[in-house]
């Protein structure tokens, strides 16, 4: 894949690195004052004592500073852990890393698709709609929707409703048919997602009802599944999503959306299996 520089940002990690540092600055003054106090009390030669208070100071500052500093940068540490053993999910996430800049990454959406072709090749469903995405918009890579179909459909084939949503729009120019078949597997994939109590899978029957792909537009059904996404759990992105959609209804689409919520909601817990 092409190389982009810089790619490490910089200015971030000096800024994600100064909180770190005063803290382990903080924590070793104090170690090194409670050393001093020690030393004092033990006696001994001047030399021998500076000596251990040094030893003292620069362990305990190192060690601090690595415990804050890899805290701070955990997920992107974490990524590039998996990414050494070869772990697609982990793949994944380096190039969702690299796509939009987060920690001490810049932005290389051309990295970011080699990743993502990485973790596809690996059979990570996710990571195959994300690099169906980079080529059916050409993000990062030259666009070629009939590669792009190729890896929704195999994201599909594993069980992602995003990805049978993606194979339904780019099906959709050719095969009207095809394309609403995989609209309607995506619906009954995110339903049984939902009924387990993934507030991902409420999201795309939300958004589904909404587009209407597959299915008659339903505004209200629609926001009804968005309402139940935002209370199974969501990101924070995605709830101000679901906020954004509510605020362009209308008062009596909203009431009407939460009433429909309940019924929806009631269904999915008496289907949801209980645990063990």
């Amino acid at each position: 894949w092409p190389s982009c520089r810089p790619e490490v940002n910089w200015p971030y990690l000096g800024l994600s690195a100064f909180l770190p540092l005063i803290l382990a600055l903080g924590v070793a003054l104090l170690c090194g004052a409670l050393a001093s106090l020690r030393l004092h009390q033990q006696g001994g030669s001047s030399r021998s004592a500076f000596r251990r208070l040094l030893l003292t100071l620069g362990i305990s500052f190192a060690f601090t500073f690595l415990v804050f500093f890899l805290w701070e940068e955990c997920r992107t540490v974490i990524g590039v852990l998996g990414v050494a053993v070869g772990r697609g999910s982990d793949q994944r996430i380096m190039g969702i890393l690299r796509a939009y800049g987060q920690g001490f990454l810049s932005v290389d959406r051309a990295k970011a698709a080699g990743w993502y072709q990485k973790a596809a090749e690996s059979g990570d469903a996710q990571a195959q709609v994300l690099l169906a995405r980079c080529l059916a918009e050409g993000t990062g890579v030259p666009k070629d929707l009939g590669a792009a179909l190729r890896w929704s459909e195999a994201s599909a084939a594993l069980g992602e409703p995003q990805g049978m949503l993606l194979a339904g729009d780019l099906n959709f120019p050719k095969s009207q048919a095809i394309a609403n078949a995989w609209y309607h597997q995506a619906l009954l994939a995110s339903v049984a997602q939902a009924r387990r109590g993934d507030g991902e899978g409420a999201l795309t029957c939300g958004r589904i009802y909404l587009k209407g792909k597959g299915v008659q537009a339903d505004k209200v059904q629609g926001l009804a599944w968005l309402l139940l996404a935002e209370q199974l759990g969501l990101a924070p992105m995605r709830v101000m999503a679901v906020k954004a959609e509510m605020a362009d209804a209308t008062p009596d689409q909203r009431m009407q959306a939460r009433e429909r919520m309940q019924t929806i909601h009631l269904v999915a817990a008496e289907a949801r299996p209980t645990p063990p």
